[in-house]
């Protein structure tokens, strides 16, 4: 499944694609899990809302540092064309 940025202004599609499970992979890792916390999520010895609710915080975060990199860009283009 393609990883897109909907709605973010300067958004650029890489073309790459991954599974649910490495997407899970990554916000665990955000979390800060280990190697063996990893195997142990892999192997669904975490209860699934558990998973769920890392899953989101990761997601939830990326949001806001886009949303962020997004009022940078914005806040640049305007200081760009008052320059002019």
């Amino acid at each position: 499944m393609p990883i897109r940025d909907a709605g973010v202004r300067f958004s650029v599609e890489t073309g790459i694609a991954y599974g649910q499970g490495f997407s899970e992979f990554e916000a665990a890792i955000a979390a800060g899990a280990t190697l063996d916390e990893l195997l142990k999520w892999e192997q669904g010895l975490y209860p699934n809302q558990f998973k769920a609710k890392v899953v989101a915080w990761y997601n939830l975060h990326k949001l806001i540092e886009l949303h962020a990199n997004d009022a940078v860009a914005r806040k640049q283009d305007r200081e760009m064309h008052r320059g002019k």
